[in-house]
């Protein structure tokens, strides 16, 4: 009897519960991405000024010039980059205006004049650093569209393609962005400009 006792304990003692059920195995854990792996997007707004830079922005009657040249601009961007490209895809917009009435000194031979402007652009951002002051510079091919318009005056429309290049600073907080941009477009006639703007956006 107490052999049979003995041997029923170690049997207990060996073999597991019948409740017992296996530990699953642990799932691996998701990789840790670092920030220089992941994409990086902008998307910024461009509020500033514009001068364009041809005498075809001038009217003139007798007594007076309407001038045309200096317009107040509005633009957007996004730029996409994907871990390690040299350099971030640039695509954006913008459009500018400028109007000026009753430029001529007498009332019989006053005039007025409004020009605009249409832009669009592709081309490729680079970014120096990622500290929160980031520098970057831009080059993309453009393409403008002028029209000119004034009292007395026949509309005058022309489509180009030009070079824009320029560069810039950015102030990063968190996810929003702001700085200053300054660029200039070559084209071949009249859509040539000097720009200067502010920049506020996102970042992600």
């Amino acid at each position: 009897m107490k052999r049979w006792f003995l041997s029923l304990l170690v049997a207990l003692a060996v073999a597991p519960p019948a409740f017992a059920q296996e530990t699953p195995p642990a799932e691996p854990a998701a990789p840790v991405v670092a920030a220089e792996e992941r994409p990086t997007f902008h998307v910024l707004f461009l509020p500033g000024v514009r001068t364009m830079d041809s005498n075809k922005w001038k009217i003139s009657v007798s007594d007076g010039t309407g001038d045309a040249s200096r317009q107040t601009v509005l633009g957007g961007e996004f730029d996409f980059a994907l871990p390690h490209w040299p350099a971030a895809l640039l695509v954006g917009g913008d459009w500018s205006r400028s109007s000026k009435d009753d430029w001529g000194r007498s009332s019989t031979d006053s005039g007025s004049v409004e020009g605009t402007v249409w832009e669009g652009y592709v081309g490729a951002r680079k970014y120096f650093g990622k500290k929160n002051i980031t520098p970057y510079a831009n080059g993309a091919v453009a393409v403008v569209n002028s029209r000119l318009t004034g009292k007395g005056y026949t509309t005058s429309e022309k489509t180009e393609v030009g070079v824009m290049g320029g560069g810039g600073l950015l102030l990063n907080l968190g996810p929003f962005c702001m700085g200053i941009d300054g660029r200039a477009l070559l084209a071949a006639d009249v859509g040539s400009y000097a720009q200067f703007t502010g920049v506020v956006g996102f970042s992600f």
